[in-house]
């Protein structure tokens, strides 16, 4: 471990959840005015918030809300029903005892993030601490904002709430919607002017705000007023006041099993930035799941553009092979009904499938033409079945990987390359005909997929996968061999000589040997390609995407790199969790302003996993591990419940200068067992069935 330099948050030991100090003015990366964003989300909404604190403490918020099920637009793949609320506009009022305060012009003394982002205000009239927090319900349309108030002084505290609710109508595809805002949930007294609660002393009470937004059919005929204003104000709260408090319980039961529940595979080692945004990546890798009429329910990337909808990329390659491991029973359907809707439009002509199905499945979309999006389900799919051990699931999904790799077959020319048009950045930067993304994804494909053959007993099948990942490996060394930059590494396509950050792809699938692999890991690291915020995405620009930080992170654990990638993750870690954006792995920038794509986390978590742990599925109940220790490090730990349903622990630790190796799991005739030692260099193999 190294000594971090200084960052605006830090990690609460006692609670896990980050903290910004904003009173601590000996912290130099404590610097105002500051903004940032979060975004949360629950199975019917989305919510982006964005604060800014000035230089007197004050903050301000902007909600940017997103109700993805309703819609406002036909055809239009970002026609969601969309909210714009700043605190200009909804900020409420309060008195507390005989004085009003005004939360604008209050000064806040410190921000909490645990999956629930919250402010904390200086304490107000002789010692009312209150502090407001944002979460979105876990299953319906509605944002929550709760006010706290806890009375610290030594008598009664009345606090008096001003009604703000009010609602709006908008007109969608489907008809006439409805947008409410209530902060009062008092029986039959939505509509009175205040409410007010008497708080005792040591005692809180809660204020809750709630957006939300339904269908509307309770207007007449011609669309006139409301029949009975206060019923049918009502009659559109979908959270009404006997609900509030099951939201709240909800979403922190929801963040708290995440993150903390073994069964949903949990990491542990000395760097407590690294074990606390891996339970982070958990959160938001897994609550980025919505509800959908065609394709049920699914996982969507999110960022305020993508929701609803599936991508090969994000959700087959990136996210579900990660579900695998995380064992939630919501998002493993989610993986299954992605695999699944793909699957119905893979054709006997072998067309390419569209890059996405968004708006619910309605719009199948092409962004980039053919983006070797078959490759990408391939290599996603088989690690997904692999890792799931669900045999009669692989039966079901088999067919899909035969289609995948018989149309990377044909896509692969005489130079024995698989074409594509474009990859997953569809044509930001130039990929020439043949990628280097495309032809390593259809290499995985086809060495996994081997995997899943010979476990359905399709033993020629697994043979010709493998004789053709052969050939491809081969073909990748010949025709992107090259020497870029100076360094023995890779061109991403025919003619390009300049550096690009997926020549880490070689190095995660294991073609990068020898002076190669030497090459490729110098230039990532050098100061052409790594930056503070990871890779940049081509040599001499300013443009990064995560994704490829991450997928080069794991390659360079697995290519044996340990300490300038345990180095490197370290450094990117922090700067996500603990500076100046936080607390997630993001997108890109300039693009879409650094938004916290929900797949990016997942490949977060998947580092440790295939990266620093080197695991790689061999069948539905075997493994094999080269696990890495950083010289920092003398242990660390994982468990996950996979392959099959089993509860597996791992433990690596350093003993006599080796690397010792053991690995648990409960079984019906008592517990499997494996021990194994040797340097870092060694290959354990792990096999269940006996």
């Amino acid at each position: 471990m190294t000594s971090p330099e200084a960052t605006r948050w830090h990690i609460d030991v006692t609670t896990g959840s980050i903290v910004w100090d904003v009173t601590d003015v000996d912290n130099p990366a404590n610097i105002l005015p500051h903004a940032d964003h979060v975004e949360m989300s629950g199975r019917r909404v989305s919510v982006i918030v964005r604060y800014r604190i000035d230089t007197q403490r004050r903050l301000f918020v902007e909600r940017d809300i997103f109700f993805p099920q309703l819609r406002v637009r036909e055809n239009d793949v970002r026609g969601y029903l969309r909210r714009v609320y700043d605190d200009r506009l909804i900020l409420p009022r309060f008195v507390i005892d005989d004085k009003e305060w005004f939360p604008a012009r209050a000064p806040i003394e410190r921000v909490t993030f645990d999956g629930v982002l919250s402010f904390h205000y200086a304490p107000v009239v002789g010692g009312v601490a209150v502090a407001r927090s944002f979460q979105p319900a876990k299953d319906k349309a509605g944002l929550v904002e709760v006010w706290r108030f806890t009375n610290q002084t030594d008598s009664d505290t009345a606090i008096t709430i001003l009604n703000g609710s009010f609602g709006q109508s908008d007109t969608g595809v489907s008809g006439r919607m409805h947008i409410t805002l209530t902060n009062i949930f008092v029986p039959d007294k939505i509509f009175a002017k205040s409410q007010i609660k008497n708080i005792s002393s040591g005692s809180q009470s809660d204020f809750p705000v709630v957006i939300q937004a339904d269908d509307w059919d309770s207007i007449d005929a011609n669309g006139m007023a409301y029949q009975d204003p206060e019923q049918d104000f009502k009659s559109f709260m979908v959270i009404q006041g006997k609900h509030i408090d099951e939201e709240v319980s909800n979403r922190r039961d929801f963040s708290r099993r995440i993150q903390s529940d073994p069964a949903h595979v949990s990491f542990v080692c000395p760097d407590p930035e690294l074990n606390r945004l891996f339970a982070f990546a958990k959160i938001r890798a897994a609550e980025s799941l919505f509800e959908t009429k065609i394709m049920g329910l699914v996982h969507s990337p999110g960022g305020g553009n993508f929701y609803c909808g599936i991508w090969a990329n994000d959700q087959c390659e990136y996210a579900s092979p990660f579900f695998a491991f995380l064992n939630d029973g919501d998002a493993n359907e989610a993986s299954v009904n992605a695999y699944r809707h793909y699957a119905k439009h893979m054709k006997p002509d072998y067309e390419p499938v569209p890059t996405s199905f968004e708006m619910g499945g309605n719009i199948p979309f092409h962004a980039g033409g053919d983006r070797g999006d078959a490759a990408m389900i391939a290599s996603g799919l088989s690690r997904y079945l692999l890792v799931r051990g669900d045999r009669a699931l692989a039966t079901e999904l088999y067919p899909m990987l035969q289609w995948c790799n018989e149309y990377n077959q044909r896509k692969t020319d005489a130079r024995g390359v698989v074409l594509s048009d474009s990859d997953e950045l569809e044509g930001r930067f130039s990929t020439g005909d043949a990628n280097l993304s495309t032809a390593t994804l259809a290499y995985d494909g086809y060495r996994m997929s081997a995997h899943v053959a010979r476990e359905l007993g399709h033993g020629a099948e697994a043979d010709e996968w493998d004789g053709r990942a052969d050939a491809l490996a081969i073909a990748v060394e010949a025709f992107f061999g090259a020497t870029v930059g100076g360094f023995s590494t890779y061109r991403y396509h025919d003619g390009n000589d300049i550096l690009r950050s997926w020549i880490c792809l070689p190095l995660v699938f294991g073609l990068a040997e020898g002076s190669r692999k030497t090459g490729t890991l110098d230039a990532l690291f050098s100061p052409l390609l790594w930056t503070p915020d990871g890779l940049a995405t081509q040599a001499g620009e300013k443009t990064f995407w995560d994704r490829s930080t991450l997928y080069g992170l794991r390659g360079a654990f697995i290519a044996g790199a340990t300490e300038s990638a345990y180095t490197n993750l370290l450094s990117y870690s922090r700067r996500r969790l603990l500076g100046d954006h936080v607390p997630y792995p993001v997108e890109a920038y300039p693009e879409n302003a650094q938004a916290h794509l929900s797949a990016e986390s997942a490949l977060y978590c998947r580092v440790f996993l295939e990266g620093l742990l080197g695991l790689r599925p061999t069948g539905f109940d075997s493994f094999a591990l080269t696990p890495r220790l950083p010289a920092a490090w003398n242990e660390y730990d994982v468990r996950f419940t996979a392959f099959g349903g089993r509860d597996i622990s791992i433990h690596v630790e350093r003993k006599k200068g080796q690397v010792e190796v053991s690995v648990t799991a409960p079984n019906a005739s008592g517990t499997y067992s494996y021990s194994g030692s040797g340097t870092e260099e060694r290959t354990h193999t792990i096999h269940f069935r006996h």
